[in-house]
């Protein structure tokens, strides 16, 4: 789980379980004006080119916080399996 406040809302990030058979693990996002919420619906978060409900991949979690050269915008890492690599994205 990793937790932040970005314009002016609390953001949580946590690993989302795609696929009932396994595998095909991504990240999901849900956010609120404070820790009492109401809470957003959680939304699977898209990386262009990933495919997080194939079962042979996965993004386990993701460590996410406001960026230090632009706090407009958020910077994550995961680390992933995709297929039979393995890495750490950015």
């Amino acid at each position: 789980l990793s937790a932040l406040e970005f314009r002016g809302r609390l953001r949580l990030y946590a690993r989302a379980n795609l696929s009932a058979r396994g595998g095909g693990r991504g990240v999901q996002t849900t956010s609120a004006p404070d820790v009492s919420g109401p809470w957003e619906p959680f939304e699977v978060v898209d990386v262009l080119g990933f495919d997080a409900r194939r079962r042979e991949n996965g993004a386990y979690f993701a460590a996410v916080n406001v960026n230090p050269v632009d706090d407009q915008t958020v910077l994550g890492i995961f680390p992933v399996r995709e297929g039979p690599r393995a890495f750490v994205a950015v």
